[in-house]
């Protein structure tokens, strides 16, 4: 019988090939900066000076910066916070009372009171400020967004309220239904800054082109398998021989890479968000017109699949849907299908920390994937069947390109 294998790809193996492609590397270039000073009135004028665009989602990523800079470290943790930001998940790390839709009915009827407080600081009494201080990023947000969109400085001049009314608030909803297309907007603007960012990176990198091509063969091992390839990354097609290919979230080649979140936060109907649906990975990719993939003449082919290797993959909780529909697809329980887990030490010194990491990470994703089972009982002994039948392994890549 032929051989078939899957090869998932994260942005471990970019940057295993010497692709700066990191958000910390994305950072440093845009802001030359490693941490971002206090929140204050001249935020834009100190800080985000100098740029075609800033996106809302800048300051969202800045202000984590400056209260949580160490754990800023992978694309997931950048998902992470567009994720919490929208489900109103209570966090230090990002300054709302309780979510940009709620604190915006809340501040849109008094954001003369906040311009207020940026210019003349000394009017507002101590018992002013404080009473306004867990609303102020959000005004930072509409100020921005009022800049960026005529239609929403009209909608915010028409509703505040220059009287002394400071509990009235606007229907939720309202606010919903105009912010989070917005705030989508804005996202795009966003992953166009990274694409221009990551596009340089590849011109400006000769090396680049041969290293994915010998650590794709140390991945692979054997190129007598047929092999496709999965890949999350942005980035090229490794060799032109492999049949299929696909690009999962979009490419630079088609100008089309998406930052999104997990659809399963909305998979309950009394709880479903028709707002924040559009922001889910499921959605934005259906939304692409090359179904966020680059498809060679071979069709995928999800038959007697020997090996799937999921290499420089972080594992994260965005990308759980589509683990779980590439285990389904190969009936994982039941089948003989094995499961490689390789990742490479990108950093010597955190080299104990990054196998720790790793392994957490593989558990979780099996642990999860095992709730997703009708049948709880398999669901919650698949890891021990894996094991037990040899059919899952973590793999340590040389760090050494060939």
């Amino acid at each position: 019988m032929h051989s078939n294998q899957w090869l998932i790809l994260g942005n471990g193996f970019d940057l295993q090939a010497g692709l700066k492609s990191t958000f910390t590397d994305f950072y440093t270039s845009r802001y030359n900066l490693n941490k971002i000073d206090h929140i204050d009135h001249n935020w834009e004028e100190t800080l985000l000076n100098n740029r075609d665009h800033i996106s809302i989602w800048d300051l969202l990523i800045c202000t984590y910066l400056q209260n949580q800079s160490d754990s800023l470290r992978d694309w997931k943790d950048v998902e992470g916070i567009i994720k919490d930001v929208l489900q109103g998940v209570h966090s230090t790390n990002i300054h709302f009372s309780s979510d940009i839709f709620k604190d915006a009915t809340k501040v849109i009827p008094i954001v003369w009171k906040f311009g207020e407080m940026a210019l003349v600081m000394s009017t507002l009494s101590n018992e002013e400020k404080r009473s306004l201080r867990d609303y102020w990023f959000c005004y930072y947000i509409i100020e921005h967004l009022m800049s960026a969109y005529p239609f929403f400085k009209i909608y915010v001049q028409n509703n505040a309220d220059y009287g002394d009314s400071d509990n009235s608030m606007l229907n939720l909803n309202e606010v919903r239904s105009i912010l989070a297309p917005l705030m989508l907007k804005e996202l795009k603007e966003f992953e166009s800054s990274f694409s221009q960012y990551l596009d340089e990176q590849i011109t400006g990198n000769t090396a680049y082109a041969r290293n994915v091509i010998n650590l794709y063969e140390i991945v692979v091992a054997d190129s007598t398998i047929s092999t496709q390839v999965l890949s999350f990354n942005y980035t090229p097609k490794i060799k032109k021989d492999i049949l299929v290919y696909r690009n999962i979230h979009g490419s630079l080649e088609d100008k089309n890479i998406i930052f999104g979140i997990d659809a399963s936060f909305n998979e309950n109907e009394d709880s479903f968000d028709p707002y924040l649906v559009k922001f889910t990975k499921t959605s934005r990719i259906l939304k692409l017109t090359n179904n966020a993939m680059t498809i060679n003449e071979t069709d995928w082919n999800g038959e007697n699949v020997d090996q799937i290797i999921i290499y420089g993959h972080s594992l994260g909780e965005a990308d759980y849907s589509y683990f779980q529909s590439i285990f389904d697809s190969v009936n994982l329980y039941h089948s003989s299908t094995r499961l490689v887990f390789a990742y490479s030490i990108y950093d010597s010194d955190r080299m104990e920390e990054i196998e720790t990491t790793y392994e957490t990470a593989v558990e979780k994703l099996m642990t999860r994937y095992g709730q997703s089972f009708s049948n709880q009982n398999h669901g919650r002994n698949l890891l021990h069947k894996l094991l037990l039948e040899g059919r899952i392994q973590i793999r340590l890549i040389s760090s050494e390109i060939e």
